[in-house]
Formats: C-alpha cells, sequence, structure tokens
C-alpha cells in the first residue's frame, strides 16, 4: 500500500528538483533546519504549500507534525532511496521544536572533516574566544545559498594562490574549495548580512589556515603578498 504522505513527496519534490537542490550543500553535512532554510529560500512556492498544508512549526508551536517535520519525512525518503545520507542527531538551534536535529549529508564517504573557522560544521560545541562566540562566524559562511553565489561568480579557484583543484587532480578536485569571510569577526556583528559577492571570496584550505593562523588576521591582498601573487 502506498504511503499518501510520500506519494505526496514525490509529487512535490521529485529526484529531479531534490538533487540539484540539496547539491547546494555541496559535501558538507546539513542539518533537517538547513534544509528547510535552503527551500525557503530556493523554493519558496514549495515551502508556501507545504506550510499551508501542515503549518509552520518551530518553537513554541505546540503541534506533533508541521512544515518541519515534512522537511525531515522528504529527507527521509530520499535517504531511503539512496540520494541522501542519514548521520547523527546534534544540538537543535534555538528556534526548532525540539532538542536535537538530524544531520545529513549527499555522501557521507565524502565529508572533510578539516574544520577551519570559516567552514565549521553548525550545531558543532565551540569555544569562546574574548566576548564573542565563534559561531557568529560560521553562521554567515556556513549558508549553502551565499557559499554557492560566492563560487558561482568567484569560480572554485583559490583567491589567493590561484589554485583550482579540478585542474590538478583532475574530476577528483570538480568544485572543492573552502569559502572566507573578508571581514573579520570584529568588525561585523550578530545582525550583518552577509553579500555572496562582496564580502566571501573562495580559498584554498592552506590559504584559509594562514589567513585564520594568528589574532591579526590577515587580509586576501596581504596574504597573496606574502607569496608574491
Amino acid at each position: 500500500m502506498i504511503d499518501k504522505r510520500e506519494l505526496k513527496i514525490e509529487q512535490l519534490i521529485p529526484e529531479a528538483e531534490f538533487a540539484p537542490l540539496v547539491a547546494l550543500f555541496e559535501w558538507a553535512p546539513f542539518s533537517t533546519a538547513d534544509f528547510a532554510s535552503l527551500m525557503k529560500t530556493e523554493r519558496p512556492s514549495w515551502w508556501k504549500e507545504i506550510e499551508d498544508r501542515y503549518g509552520a512549526g518551530g518553537k513554541g508551536a505546540k503541534v506533533r507534525y508541521s512544515a518541519y517535520s515534512f522537511s525531515s519525512q522528504v529527507l527521509n525518503y530520499w535517504s531511503r532511496r539512496g540520494l541522501v545520507d542519514k548521520l547523527e542527531y546534534k544540538t537543535a538551534p534555538e528556534t526548532w521544536g525540539s532538542n536535537v536535529v538530524r544531520y545529513w549529508a549527499r555522501d557521507r564517504s565524502r565529508i572533510a572533516y578539516m574544520l577551519f573557522p570559516d567552514e565549521v560544521v553548525p550545531g558543532d560545541e565551540l569555544f569562546e574566544e574574548g566576548a564573542t562566540t565563534q559561531i557568529l562566524v560560521n553562521r554567515y559562511e556556513r549558508d549553502p545559498v551565499a557559499r554557492q553565489r560566492c563560487i558561482d561568480h568567484h569560480k572554485a579557484r583559490c583567491s589567493v594562490c590561484e589554485l583550482d583543484f579540478e585542474e590538478m587532480y583532475g574530476e577528483r578536485g570538480a568544485g572543492f574549495i573552502h569559502v572566507h569571510h573578508r571581514r573579520s569577526l570584529g568588525a561585523r556583528g550578530a545582525s550583518h548580512k552577509v553579500d555572496p559577492i562582496r564580502d566571501l571570496v573562495p580559498v584554498c584550505p592552506n590559504c584559509h589556515a594562514m589567513l585564520h593562523r594568528k589574532r591579526d588576521e590577515l587580509t586576501v591582498e596581504e596574504l597573496r603578498a606574502i607569496i608574491g601573487k
């Protein structure tokens, strides 16, 4: 017997639409909350239909099933069909309807665990540096939509050393790059809205580490001068 809810998933979000949407996360882990946010931004008509049918949900909604629950069902549905891998639960954002949220990945075998200040997986426990927590840095640059728009504009080539991973490693390196925020944490606050083209730049992991290695963070231009670019 066909589950009516699953039939709705197939009708609303077919494989041909789901696959390119989650591809915006590249190979990074993402939560159900991240996926819901992505739908709101990239597929607002989907989200409106889902929210109209199941309700907004979130913290304080006091409902057993909501648009966020349906988002989880979508990921479960395509996970059973091999399009995404199911990962562990982690602490949920404050606005989430429960204390934990499930994480997912397009392919768990391709998750890179080289974590830098701008590349931290959301939900990981972070330490404080002075009065400001590092999570404020990461929320801006981990936004999959902002990240992808940065790469679409600047291309997947390091803005410092000009390394292109696809040119060096072939298909295995295609699209691989880190994204760095040009403005230091002290120059922006929690209300900062990121401009993916002006504020974010693609950098390779080595240059990314050098940009962040000391408290007096270098600019992209300063690091280019050091290596003679």
